[in-house]
């Protein structure tokens, strides 16, 4: 028999509301850690490719593809160069960085976004946080940055299980569908219902996403 779906009260709202409220707050925390690692590894890789092309004069070159307005006129290297110029360098001395794909661009003009949304403090969702932060680790393990990317890797990671902690708190105040639907009445940690999969225990969806 389907029992009837758990009441909404006062307290419970409440709780909802605050618990939301601190997933906002940890996903921007977590996006701006990540783009410090980002940024960190995209000042090395530019540093070390457009050196090999342009030789001593790469950093002048590289500052004619940046608002001169968002950086110190005594900047002598890329350490206080922000996401937005360092985007914008890359995008400017794209046919001298040869390696690069058009699918790599995509996930620079996402980056770029992501970043402009978080310096107006607009909220991220756990998946829109997920999606940032894979974009940032694919792109610095394709520059061969790998401690940066491990870094960012270990923020997704986090994030993964938040979001498994988010699927069982969801799984818990739902109404439990029918158990003719499934082949035994006693559910299996992985099911699969009209080709979706659910599951029953956060370490059955962390063996799927870690495998």
């Amino acid at each position: 028999m389907i029992q009837p779906a758990p009441s909404v009260t006062p307290h419970s709202h409440e709780c909802y509301v605050k618990n939301m409220a601190s997933e906002r707050q940890d996903n921007s925390l977590r996006i701006s850690r990540c783009l410090d690692h980002f940024n960190e590894g995209v000042r090395s890789y530019l540093a070390l490719k457009l050196s090999v092309v342009f030789g001593a004069q790469w950093f002048q070159i590289a500052l004619k593809y940046v608002d001169r307005r968002s950086i110190n006129k005594n900047t002598t290297d890329l350490s206080r160069v922000d996401t937005t110029a360092l985007i914008a360098i890359i995008f400017g001395c794209w046919k001298d960085l040869i390696e690069l794909q058009p699918q790599h661009r995509t996930l620079l003009h996402e980056i770029r976004h992501a970043r402009n949304r978080w310096a107006h403090q607009e909220d991220f969702s756990l998946d829109d946080s997920y999606r940032i932060i894979d974009n940032m680790e694919r792109l610095l393990g394709y520059f061969g940055e790998f401690p940066l990317c491990t870094a960012i890797r270990d923020e997704r990671h986090a994030l993964i299980l938040a979001m498994a902690d988010r699927i069982l708190q969801s799984r818990t105040n739902q109404t439990p569908p029918p158990t003719s639907v499934y082949t035994s009445t006693l559910a299996p940690d992985v099911m699969d219902i009209d080709g979706c999969k659910l599951f029953n225990s956060a370490n059955a969806l962390l063996d799927v996403v870690f495998m």
